[in-house]
């Protein structure tokens, strides 16, 4: 018998014997009647549909359904399983692709900081090569100079009849651009008379000085 019908004779019963109890006493007869009226027509349906089906309502189609039920239940708890597996595996994913991203953006900015790094130290060699250029075409520039100088001092200790003593005297005093100023402006210096002075200039124009 399925549980249905049992649990509608039950209602039945105590129903009909609740109606019998409050019969003319109280206004719960009523409520009483027209539940078990309905509960008989319920039970009247429910053995009707058993006589017309008997194979829906056998123990065997009974237990088919029962386990055609669970079965669906352990398929969707199945599925749940499996869509908060794929969710899982998503999510992992998700972390992973953003830990990748985040990788890669650390390795786009040291590789910018590397170049960045590798220019600035190309931008330092170049400025020093031409620093080291600059100093060196100034030391040539210098030794150029004073090689003039020297050669200047030199032609000017030949001129016949200057004293040593005057030349040490003018080389530890004067400059030769201040001789050669004081001398044009017609300063005179000390030990230098006018023909010296004369000889002086002349060999400074000689030498381009």
């Amino acid at each position: 018998m399925p549980k249905r019908l049992k649990v509608t004779l039950t209602v039945i019963l105590i129903s009909f014997c609740l109606s019998i109890y409050f019969v003319n006493r109280s206004e719960s007869f009523f409520l009483y009647v027209l539940i078990f009226l309905i509960s008989l027509c319920y039970a009247i349906i429910i053995i009707f549909k058993m006589v017309i089906f008997k194979g829906y309502y056998s123990e065997e189609s009974i237990k088919k359904r029962k386990e055609l039920k669970l079965l669906k239940k352990q398929e969707n708890l199945k599925r749940k399983q499996e869509g908060a597996k794929q969710k899982q595996e998503f999510k992992k994913l998700k972390e992973e692709k953003k830990k990748e991203e985040k990788r890669r953006k650390e390795e786009n900015k040291q590789k910018w900081l590397e170049q960045k790094a590798k220019e600035k130290a190309e931008r330092e060699r170049i400025k020093m090569e031409k620093e080291a250029e600059k100093q060196r075409i100034e030391r040539e520039r210098k030794a150029q100079e004073q090689k003039k100088i020297n050669e200047v001092w030199s032609d000017i200790s030949e001129i016949p009849q200057f004293p040593e003593k005057t030349l040490n005297f003018l080389k530890k005093n004067y400059s030769l651009k201040e001789i050669q100023g004081m001398l044009g402006r017609g300063e005179k210096i000390q030990g230098i008379g006018p023909g010296m002075s004369d000889a002086i200039l002349r060999v400074m124009r000689n030498k381009s000085f």
